[in-house]
């Protein structure tokens, strides 16, 4: 993993949730592309002066948000990533509706009643 280093501040804590960001943010940018393969815990871990278990913990944080695929026997690869898909634009207004409709349970026959959101909401009492 030479080409990547990871910066790591132990007096920070929250070594496992460090090394997911440098990941992700490695991942992100491109620096990591899709199908690398990640080195395996124990090395990465000795190289980092942690413990196994935190890069085992990154590593499971990372699979489980998509940014990398774990397979047992394979190690661990850098997953596809897709951009996020574009915001969408507003919406366009739907039509008004002037009634809902409800079910009485007991007898199970729609009945209707004016909407809230429906033209000439409130009646008046006359009406």
């Amino acid at each position: 993993m030479s080409e990547l280093q990871l910066r790591l501040d132990p007096a920070a804590g929250g070594l496992a949730d460090q090394v997911a960001g440098e990941l992700r943010t490695a991942i992100r940018s491109g620096r990591l592309a899709g199908g690398v393969r990640l080195p395996a815990s124990r090395a990465l871990a000795r190289d980092l002066g942690t413990s196994r278990g935190v890069v085992v913990e990154a590593y499971q944080q990372l699979a489980a948000e998509g940014f990398v695929v774990a397979r047992q026997g394979s190690g661990t690869q850098v997953a596809g990533v897709q951009q996020p898909p574009a915001a969408p634009g507003p919406a366009a207004p739907g039509p008004a509706v002037e009634h809902e409709v409800a079910y009485d349970l007991r007898g199970e026959r729609p009945t209707s009643r004016p909407s809230l959101a429906g033209p000439g909401w409130p009646r008046s009492a006359t009406s």
